[in-house]
């Protein structure tokens, strides 16, 4: 009997150690205890809190954060629905072996709705599990009340006047009054705006971002501001809706913080008098009343004579119509008082037909209507493109930037047919009134051309003013549409076609023997803009930054007042900068855009007018082109609109193959008429790390524009006593905030590791246009008069180059001097390229270098001219601070004049690209 005992016995022991077994392999792999909690019982709607947690491992797996374990919750509502299942996860401070406790410091946030609601923690195995949903040992729950909470940002429409019938692609202004339900003050700095949201009837966006209206003054708490808001109809017809909301700029938008805010209102939108929709129904009721008088063998002598001139009366409403519809499209409209001027071009382009025989004129008519229109549709699909009009130097340039054409379809849209559509009931009117030619009379024609005559005297009177005084809107309007704006969208074309023609005509025919005399001038003058010298080429491959300052004078660089420097950075790094004190500032009428040509292609510009469209057909061998040819990077950048000077046309025509405007930068404080300096360049710092290298960067920063007015008080550093809040002082601050942003920006590339192969160029665009100022002078150290002036008026450059010790290159230098000096300190040789401007660490020589007006200075003798001849200008020697005979300064004056003519000759002929293939052939 003893061996069965002993069997049985040997069998329990192992059924119990199976059980044993089995009890140890049920044990929970993911599950936890909560130890201590301190969650709250009353939390605001959206509100999140932090919450002190103790929590067991209570199960066989190590919690580690690097498997993605993690605390958080869930929220159920009263009636124990799940109200929100993945809340906030918290991090574990280190790993948790099973067994041990754990302190987090979890994150909670509150369900948007107020109620009553259970808290549930849970663990949460990222991608694997939640821990309630394997361990159904039920944790602990709470109960919170969630109560309706004041969320950070609201506002309530307290009262508006919004319009239920708007005209389609009208810009109009609604009185409205808010409230701010908010916690926050509205800071009242024009980072918090008002704005709409248009949505179609079935709730689908079709513009978010509409028209800003700022909130000029902080709006505390429950505090209440009325102001006009402004709004912009879609020119889509029908059923909308139109949404009230407010933004926090970069930031956020109201009603996506708070859903109770906002306004949402439903509008019509019917189509505008002069709309071509409406132009071509009541064209099409005309041809048909037209055609049936046509057949009729009696009409009323006065239905006749209104007859006779209706196809007149048709292109004239066509003309004004259509340039209307092209402005709406850019969402601009004419400003008060250019009614006539814009009326005048029409006037002008219909006048000559009553000069055409009366059966002829109005198929003649038609064709200019077909002609203009097609002009107009242009105009459309450019500005989509551009941002901006279309020009003949933009025309002539179209194998420039032939993706405009590809792009044409894709730039269409459905509305623009009816840009044309409306020809096709003028094409049965024209041909009704040119039936009734036989019974017309004379004496409608004339009256019609009197009053068309009438409207053409304020074209005309503009037309001359613009030529007398230097192209007039050229000279210091900064885009098409601005002009557009003032004369209409055919006054503009007018008066480009003048100002086109008249510069082709005084610059003539181009002989044979007149482009060897310019290649001949490039080739003789190789020498001054070669790379030579000790540092050619010491910057080989490395990257280029080119940073243009708004309105930076060279005195400002080293200036103290009271003791307090104004560029502290620079003075502190002068000894790592190659310093040219002495450049002069060549730009004219075109300002900044003047500089950018003189600066980017080494070329002067034009005595009158605006670089930025005179020349924005050319085909420029710029900076940016020749380092792209070398496998460079390019990119330009301005936090401006890409129409302001052009730049959406002349950037890529440097060599720029991406351009960044406004649309392209972050938030940010604004001064004067853009993004602060300090914002645009750190975003910029960051931009070009991302950028495959080399890069060639052009960046032009804004700063505060002449008059120099409402610099921010916040930015303030110096303490300027008197001069605190005069345009002068206002300056100061700027160069100040300059001196800091350049700072900053060149401690950023050196601190993302570029610094050490980055070559950094920095100059003035143009003087601050103070003038002979005499607290200016006495502030800058110069005598208040105008040679003192004109020997101080000059703009800094400064060079960077990494190693490289810094010097000062005390020799008269320009603009256009910067290209060849970059180029060449890159390894690249600007001998062969059409350049006037000179490398000044080469062989520059001592040639006069021109200024505005065609004054020029050689270091020795300045010359500032009176008229067009040297026996017109005052020879001066700058040594002894004395006039001298004329005869003195001939050698220099011919030499100056040369270069004027030839840099002439290159952009009035579009001569550079040519002239550079010609340049680099070998044995010529």
């Amino acid at each position: 009997m003893a061996r069965p005992t002993v069997l049985r016995v040997v069998g329990a022991i192992l059924l119990v150690a199976a059980a044993t077994v089995g009890a140890a392999d049920e044990s929970p792999v993911h599950a936890f205890t909560i130890v201590s909690q301190r969650a709250p019982r009353v939390l605001d709607a959206g509100a999140e809190v932090q919450v002190p947690i103790e929590l067991r491992n209570d199960g066989s797996l190590t919690w580690r954060p690097s498997d993605r374990v993690r605390l958080a919750y869930h929220w159920r509502d009263d009636d124990g629905a799940v109200a929100v299942w993945d809340g906030e996860r918290s991090e574990l401070p280190g790993e948790v072996p099973p067994g041990a406790t754990v302190a987090v410091v979890a994150r909670l946030r509150a369900p948007v709705r107020p109620g009553v609601y259970t808290l549930q923690w849970d663990m949460v195995h990222e991608f694997v599990c939640w821990f309630a949903e394997q361990d159904r040992t039920p944790e602990p729950r709470r109960k919170v009340v969630v109560r309706a909470a004041v969320p950070e940002t609201g506002f309530e429409v307290v009262a508006q006047d919004t319009p239920r019938w708007m005209v389609a692609g009208r810009r109009l202004e609604v009185p409205l009054k808010v409230r701010n339900t908010g916690r926050w003050t509205w800071p009242g700095d024009g980072s918090v705006r008002i704005a709409a949201h248009w949505l179609r009837p079935d709730g689908s966006v079709a513009v978010w971002d509409g028209l800003r209206t700022r909130i000029a003054a902080p709006v505390p708490p429950g505090g209440e501001v009325e102001m006009p808001a402004r709004l912009q109809v879609p020119s889509g017809l029908g059923r909308w809706r139109l949404e009230w909301d407010m933004v926090d700029e970069g930031v956020c938008w109201f009603s996506k913080v708070d859903p109770r805010s906002g306004l949402e209102l439903k509008i019509t939108v019917l189509p505008e008098p002069a709309d071509l929709r409406v132009l071509a129904a009541v064209t099409f009721l005309l041809a048909l009343i037209a055609v049936s008088a046509a057949s009729a063998r009696r009409l009323p002598g006065w239905f006749v004579a209104v007859l006779s001139v209706a196809d007149l009366a048709w292109l004239a409403a066509t003309l004004t119509v259509a340039q209307n519809t092209v402005l709406r499209e850019a969402g601009r409209t004419l400003v008060p008082g250019a009614w006539p001027l814009a009326g005048a071009a029409v006037a002008i382009l219909v006048l000559p037909l009553v000069l055409l025989p009366r059966r002829v004129r109005p198929w003649v008519a038609w064709g200019v209507g077909l002609t203009v229109s097609l002009l107009l549709a242009a105009d459309v699909l450019y500005l989509r493109y551009f941002g901006d009009l279309l020009s003949l130097a933009a025309a002539a340039g179209a194998g420039q930037t032939g993706q405009v054409l590809d792009s044409a379809v894709a730039l269409a849209r459905p509305h623009d047919v009816w840009l044309l559509v409306h020809l096709l009931p003028g094409l049965v009117l024209v041909g009704a009134v040119a039936a009734l030619a036989k019974r017309s009379r004379r004496r409608p024609v004339l009256v019609a051309a009197f009053v068309l005559g009438l409207a053409v005297v304020p074209g005309a009177r503009a037309v001359v003013g613009s030529l007398e005084t230097g192209y007039g809107f050229a000279s210091q309007v900064f885009s098409s549409l601005t002009s557009a704006r003032h004369v209409g969208v055919l006054g503009y074309h007018l008066a480009d076609v003048v100002r086109t023609v008249d510069r082709r005509v005084r610059a003539g025919h181009l002989s044979e023997q007149q482009y060897r005399d310019v290649v001949e001038w490039f080739r003789s003058t190789a020498p001054r803009r070669a790379g030579t010298g000790p540092l050619f080429g010491v910057a080989r491959g490395a990257n280029l930054v080119m940073v243009q300052v708004e309105s930076m004078q060279a005195f400002v660089v080293g200036l103290e007042v009271d003791g307090q420097p104004v560029t502290p950075w620079l003075d502190a790094h002068r000894a790592e900068w190659i310093e040219v004190p002495r450049m002069t500032d060549q730009t004219a009428q075109g300002r900044s855009s003047d500089s950018e040509l003189a600066t980017q292609a080494s070329l002067l510009p034009a005595t009158a007018g605006a670089a930025a469209f005179l020349y924005s057909g050319d085909h420029f061998t710029g900076i940016a082109g020749i380092l792209a040819g070398a496998g460079y990077t390019t990119v330009s950048a301005v936090a401006f609109e890409g129409t302001f000077w052009n730049r959406r046309r002349m950037h890529p025509a440097y060599g720029y193959a991406t351009s960044l405007f406004a649309p392209d930068f972050g938030p940010g404080e604004r001064i004067g008429w853009g993004l602060n300096d300090v914002d645009f360049l750190a975003q910029m710092a960051a931009r070009l790390e991302r950028l495959e290298p080399p890069v060639c960067a052009y960046l032009i920063t804004l700063s505060l524009h002449h008059p120099f007015a409402n610099f921010p008080d916040d930015r303030k550093v110096l303490h300027l006593g008197g001069l605190e809040g005069t345009p002068l002082g206002n300056y100061l601050h700027t160069m100040r905030l300059l001196d800091h942003a350049v700072g900053s920006f060149v401690d950023g590339l050196d601190a993302r590791g570029l610094g050490g192969d980055t070559i950094v160029v920095l100059w003035g665009d143009h003087d601050a246009g103070f003038g002979v100022d005499p607290q200016v002078a006495a502030l800058a150290g110069i005598r208040s008069d105008t040679l003192g002036w004109e020997l101080a008026d000059a703009v800094p450059l400064m060079i960077r180059v990494p190693g490289l010790p810094g010097r000062v290159v005390d020799r008269p230098a320009g603009h256009v001097d910067v290209a060849p000096t970059v180029l060449a300190l890159l390894g690249i040789d600007p001998a062969g390229y059409a350049f006037v401007g000179r490398n000044l660490l080469g062989t520059p020589g001592s040639g006069p270098v021109l200024a505005e007006h065609d004054a020029w200075s050689d270091g020795k003798l300045l010359f500032l001219p009176r008229g067009g001849d040297l026996d017109d200008g005052v020879c001066w020697s700058i040594a002894d601070r004395k006039r001298v005979n004329e005869s003195a300064c001939a050698a220099s004056q011919s030499a100056a004049a040369n270069e004027r003519r030839v840099s002439n000759a290159v952009l009035d002929h579009d001569l550079q690209q040519r002239l550079h293939r010609e340049l680099e052939r070998p044995g010529h």
